[in-house]
């Protein structure tokens, strides 16, 4: 933790700052604690945002460690396609599709390991 003790000191002189008595009465404060108090503020600022910062860095490179870079397609869609036309027109017998099934589920678990295995 940073020592704010410069920053307490600078409201206590501005609240305990004199007062004027003219026509308005007007709150005299030197610019020094002000200027100070503003480059406390400020310095403070940049430290939180120097530490967002710091840690949205950490986050981008944790996530494109995981992150697929390139779109991959899979060679399995026209199965796919065929499998689902199959299960369309054959919805109370959708067993006639096993063997349409069968070869998407081959193709699909082949393209999962060979893309799990290029990833490494």
């Amino acid at each position: 933790m940073e020592d704010n003790s410069v920053a307490i000191e600078n409201i206590t002189i501005i609240t305990n700052a004199e007062n004027m008595s003219n026509d308005n009465d007007r709150l005299i404060i030197d610019d020094n604690v002000l200027i100070g108090f503003k480059n406390d503020i400020l310095n403070e600022f940049n430290r939180g945002n120097n530490e967002m910062k710091k840690i949205d860095n950490q986050h981008y490179e944790i996530f494109n460690k995981f992150l697929i870079k390139e779109k991959v397609v899979s060679p399995c869609l026209e199965k796919e396609n065929n499998l689902i036309q199959c299960l369309s027109t054959n919805r109370d017998h959708f067993l006639n599709c096993s063997d349409i099934l069968k070869e998407f589920t081959v193709c699909q678990e082949k393209f999962v390991r060979e893309f799990n295995i290029n990833r490494k």
